[in-house]
């Protein structure tokens, strides 16, 4: 294929399209990749402008949390988020849009660039378009796009990278390593495990040099030192994005070590040793299973259309053996990724997220194999129709009409994607039907304002009192949530550290710093306090008397118990 003109052969054999199966060529321009990545990213910034009615998730207040207090890095993430939104805050307010646009931002840089990399992989057009909208139609992109997380802005630092990898590699382009090097250091600021790109990079290039397939020659002007240059600084401007985190790290005693050692619950971690104890090896096969089959969740329906791009594999046909290394290219770039979280599986329960980025070319495979399969499908339902109209057989699986495993793996692909859309914009009246409306998980995306007009009443009620009192809770999030929706965006305190949990970044921010957190900060002793989380025993440690109270309204989760506590006196054996 050449500038979004499909060549007229398949690999199965069975069907050769002519010009007059070509399916889609409307969308072989970049025109319309743009039309259709910038037109859904209006419609994103749009509801999420004026009609999303969720609060803020607890991650999303804790990175907020960080960029008002800018620094080299943070107890369990790089600098990527918090600058992000510190820079999107600055520019749009202080306000739940402000804090998420990056996201749909993000989402929409991440498409094109998974439409540059299919385009050039596929010399196709159309795989390009299709690529982006793949992306676009993800189940797991679709939550992290309107979600100011690390997710969306980490997956789209990889899609920059793959799409660089492969021009630097198939297309000899000696700039790529560059701009590759960039989008890694860039990416590991929003996440460590964008380092896992390499080993990708290096499969996908050994398997390139085995088939010996480069799609174009190396240039006589571009000489062997030339090339190892660019690398060079390719590898070192990749590097750069490790600078700030190994500073920060190292001025604080490696506590991001410690977290992501807590993550595989293994001795010297930030949480007690639950798995791989004095007992030994410990392992569920739940952990695998689960975690794969979520992945299958996540991926949706295009799963299928990766399988149907990868087995449209056939060596002996010269031109499609031409495009062989870019399919295999965008499988190899996401195996390390995915191997590495199976990996983790066997040693601690992994998060459905933690393998997200591998994903990213993954929905370019299958935006590929969607093009390829629906002009299969083309050809057949034009043969089919060329015959008279009493003699057609039967020819698909629920229709008369001609129907193939890749056809229908695209129509669900869009179907569900849609659909998953429109569930997510729908939430708070689903939640309200009867049967299934129980079934709704609401506790992470809802009751937050109610929440913190509530504790503001209740903060209100004992300044009537005398009191100045403060606001402290057990965990991170609902302190970093109480933060931005109480008025004035108030210090919030978080005891995780002091109440059997795990040290938060809310430790790391000590006296004498703006806006410090630090629970043994003399200003606070003596004070009341609304208590949020942990038990009246566990406060009792930190207050001279603890009464509880209700729950604060809106609050749907458990164990969110809430107490008044006064005459604070610290937490004594603690920094």
């Amino acid at each position: 294929m050449n500038n979004g003109t499909p060549q007229s052969d398949r690999s199965q054999g069975t069907v050769i399209p002519c010009a007059s199966a070509v399916w889609a060529p409307w969308s072989s321009s970049w025109r319309a990749t743009f039309a259709l990545v910038l037109g859904v990213l209006a419609l994103k910034l749009a509801y999420l402008a004026w009609l999303c009615p969720y609060p803020l998730i607890e991650d999303e207040a804790h990175y907020w949390e960080w960029s008002r207090r800018l620094d080299w890095s943070y107890y369990s993430k790089g600098p990527g988020v918090a600058w992000t939104i510190w820079a999107s805050t600055q520019t749009l307010g202080v306000n739940e849009f402000a804090i998420r646009a990056p996201a749909a931002i993000f989402s929409a840089f991440g498409a094109l660039c998974v439409a540059g990399l299919v385009r050039d992989a596929s010399r196709d057009g159309r795989a390009g378009f299709f690529a982006a909208a793949c992306f676009l139609l993800c189940p797991t992109f679709i939550v992290t796009s309107v979600l100011m997380t690390i997710d969306m802005p980490y997956c789209a630092c990889w899609a920059a990278a793959a799409w660089a990898g492969y021009r630097a590699i198939h297309l000899r382009d000696h700039r790529a390593w560059l701009w590759m090097g960039g989008a890694i250091a860039l990416g590991i600021l929003f996440k460590y495990t964008m380092l896992l790109f390499v080993p990708g990079l290096m499969l996908a290039a050994w398997w390139s040099r085995l088939a010996s397939a480069a799609s174009v020659p190396l240039a006589a002007a571009e000489s062997r030192s030339t090339r190892s240059l660019h690398i060079f600084l390719g590898l070192v401007i990749a590097l750069l994005g490790l600078v700030p985190i190994m500073i920060w790290n190292a001025q604080n005693g490696w506590p991001t070590v410690q977290h992501l050692l807590g993550h595989l619950g293994v001795a010297g971690g930030d949480m007690p040793v639950v798995q791989g104890n004095a007992d030994g090896w410990q392992y569920s096969p739940i952990w695998t299973l689960q975690f794969i089959g979520l992945q299958v969740l996540m991926l949706g329906p295009a799963l299928a259309l990766v399988i149907d791009a990868l087995r449209r594999r056939d060596a002996t046909d010269v031109r499609l053996a031409r495009r062989e290394p870019g399919r295999m290219y965008l499988l190899l770039i996401a195996l390390p990724l995915m191997l590495f979280y199976v990996g983790v599986t066997f040693i601690a329960e992994a998060e459905a997220n933690w393998a997200v980025a591998s994903f990213v070319t993954l929905c370019g495979l299958a935006g590929w194999g969607a093009v390829d399969a629906m002009d299969e499908h083309r050809a057949l339902t034009n043969a089919w129709l060329a015959l008279p109209k009493g003699s057609r057989p039967r020819a698909g699986i629920l229709r008369r009409r001609p129907e193939t495993g890749g056809q229908i793996a695209w129509h669900w692909t869009i179907g569900v994607g849609l659909a998953v859309a429109l569930v997510i914009a729908s939430l708070y009246p689903i939640s309200r039907l009867p049967i299934v409306g129980n079934k709704v998980p609401m506790t992470r995306i809802s009751g937050a304002r109610e929440m913190a007009a509530d504790a503001q009443a209740r903060l209100a009620a004992l300044r009537d009192q005398g009191e100045n009192p403060f606001v402290m809770t057990q965990l991170y999030g609902r302190a970093s949530l109480l933060a931005f929706y109480l008025p004035g965006h108030p210090v919030v305190y978080s005891a995780s550290s002091h109440t059997g949990g795990r040290k938060t970044q809310y430790d790391m921010w000590r006296a004498g710093e703006p806006l410090n957190t630090n629970v043994n900060d003399p200003s606070l002793f003596g004070r009341a306090a609304l208590l949020v989380g942990a038990t009246q025993g566990q406060w009792e440690m930190a207050f001279a008397r603890v009464e509880p109270v209700p729950k604060l309204d809106g609050d749907l989760k458990r164990g969110r118990d809430v107490f008044i506590g006064r005459g604070y006196r610290g937490w004594e054996g603690t920094p």
